[in-house]
């Protein structure tokens, strides 16, 4: 089976970059997209909420709450490393 770690190829500093890199951009995902997800379908509908100042009111509920749990549960897989 295929080894899914980068040790082989990152070590020393560059592991090191690689953890603070999660670390700063992992909770930036979850923090985007936890208010999608607390604000309901109005929110994933972009009915006066996130998308409706871009003109988008037609987007349908399962693809908002999927974009929503994608980057919450992204944030949280890229914080843990999964697959880094």
């Amino acid at each position: 089976m295929k080894n899914l770690c980068c040790s082989e190829i990152v070590g020393g500093k560059g592991a090191f970059a690689l953890l603070a890199l999660r670390l700063v951009a992992g909770p930036a995902f979850i923090l985007h997209g936890w208010p999608k997800i607390k604000g309901g379908p109005e929110m994933w509908q972009g009915l006066g909420g996130a998308m409706a100042h871009l003109g988008v009111t037609a987007v349908p509920v399962v693809w908002g709450f999927l974009a929503a749990l994608s980057e919450f549960g992204g944030g949280l897989a890229f914080i843990l490393g999964l697959l880094a």
